[in-house]
């Protein structure tokens, strides 16, 4: 089926794939979740803010989603600076990642856009966004990641049996 566009012309998750999308707000309910604790972030805040702001910022959302669910499963997921802000800033903003996920204990994943970025028949005309194909890959490179994730819980509530069953779901 044709993907569901907003009216600025960005892609809306899929309702049937994507619960949290299920009102029709795209991804609006969990900006407003993170917003609703005090934070503002985002990929297009980051670009020239300064790497310890940023790098602030993420260890406030991980210490505020964890004091409010002491339960979340939580990935932390990195991404790469644009190249037009420099080499030396480029090498301090992909260490933030690193840092983020020793200190506060959380799993890093791949970089989500391996593969993608800078691939021009997986992106929108921006050149930035990728098309419905770039989504699915950039799925797939969470997906182990995520599924360790399952894993760890499914087997401490359910056993091996459980999980095996939630990976065939996942992978179709």
């Amino acid at each position: 089926s044709d993907p569901i566009l907003d009216r600025w012309g960005r892609q809306l998750p899929a309702r049937g794939r994507f619960p949290s999308a299920s009102d029709g707000r795209g991804f609006a309910s969990l900006a407003e979740t993170i917003h609703a604790l005090g934070l503002k972030f985002g990929v297009h805040m980051m670009r020239g803010i300064p790497p310890n702001v940023i790098e602030t910022n993420l260890i406030q959302i991980i210490r505020k989603v964890k004091e409010k669910n002491p339960l979340a499963k939580l990935l932390l997921v990195p991404m790469k600076p644009f190249p037009n802000l420099g080499r030396q800033y480029g090498s301090q903003f992909e260490k933030i990642y690193f840092s983020v996920s020793r200190k506060e204990n959380v799993p890093l994943s791949k970089f989500i856009l391996e593969n993608v970025a800078g691939v021009k028949h997986l992106n929108q005309a921006d050149g930035i966004h990728p098309t419905a194909e770039g989504h699915k890959l950039m799925a797939q490179n969470l997906l182990p990641d995520i599924l360790k994730i399952l894993e760890k819980k499914a087997i401490q509530k359910h056993g091996r049996e459980f999980y095996g069953a939630k990976e065939r779901n996942l992978r179709e």
